[in-house]
């Protein structure tokens, strides 16, 4: 890597640098469990280095871009927004402010340098940064409230299948001698955000396009929203469901199952839709 490279490398690492950087004051493991079940964590730090892998991924296709006639105009246009958001961030102290003006930054970085095709390029790992933005407020309280409700519903048919008898009532579902809330880090939505994520990994590594990838990225919010049922049941029936490390085992299950449901569905669909919906894999970025 040219020592130009290096240099505009350590400049964004340290303009962005609140994105780096863990907000949480906690130890690792309630960290784990805020990441997987706190609707609020957005984990910036992660959301960034997987862009940052999309854009390696992307090099050599980058690189042969920079042959491209420049695109002043849209390059030009989204650095001034990016610098606009990055002026905004640092005057209220919003750090999660920093992954628009890094989005906007580094496609119109792309644009300059490589034109409308490396614009293209980097759009996913800029989209990928939409995930380390939090929900405004008000938003998120209505949709972790419906999600709520939805997962209470959801848990309460679970354990009349099991032949418990359960009394669901807004998110309190009610037991013999017992009863359960379903709070907000039981709702689900952060498992449905990550899994969302994961998939447009997922979708990007295999290079699906068209129909077969809006296949996977519709159904990784379901399969991680039924995962967090079973995740629900299995709270309510643990005795010891109390324990942080249970609840990160959880959130690992609840992850790893999910990506392991999503990969059978490609290959049922890449035997299915056959090869036509694949991105052939650039042959310079093969090993020799």
């Amino acid at each position: 890597m040219q020592l130009a490279q290096l240099a505009y490398l350590a400049l964004a690492a340290f303009a962005y640098r609140a994105l780096l950087v863990s907000s949480s004051q906690a130890g690792l493991s309630r960290e784990l469990e805020e990441w997987f079940f706190i609707p609020t964590e957005t984990s910036p730090l992660v959301v960034v280095l997987l862009a940052a892998w999309l854009v390696y991924r992307r090099r050599e296709r980058l690189v042969a871009a920079m042959a491209e006639p420049a695109a002043w105009p849209a390059g030009i246009a989204l650095l001034g927004a990016g610098l606009v958001a990055f002026a905004w961030a640092m005057r209220t102290a919003t750090p999660h402010l920093l992954a628009v003006s890094l989005a906007c930054v580094g496609v119109g970085a792309a644009a300059v340098h490589c034109g409308t095709k490396g614009a293209r390029l980097v759009a996913l790992p800029a989209l990928l940064l939409v995930f380390a933005i939090p929900i405004p407020a008000p938003l998120l309280a209505e949709v972790v409230y419906r999600f709520q409700l939805w997962t209470a519903d959801y848990a309460g048919w679970l354990l009349f299948a099991l032949g418990r008898s359960a009394y669901v009532s807004g998110d309190q579902i009610l037991l013999a001698g017992d009863h359960f809330a379903v709070i907000e880090g039981c709702s689900g939505l952060r498992s449905v955000q990550t899994l969302t994520m994961v998939a447009l990994l997922l979708v990007e590594l295999f290079g699906r396009r068209g129909l077969h990838a809006l296949a996977i990225l519709v159904l990784a919010p379901l399969v991680a929203f039924a995962l967090n049922g079973f995740r629900v049941l299995a709270l309510i029936l643990n005795p010891h469901s109390e324990v942080v490390a249970i609840h990160n085992l959880q959130g690992v299950a609840i992850l790893l199952g999910g990506l392991a449901i999503l990969y059978a569905v490609d290959g049922g669909l890449e035997r299915l839709l056959g090869d036509g919906d694949a991105e052939p894999v650039p042959q310079a970025s093969l090993p020799a």
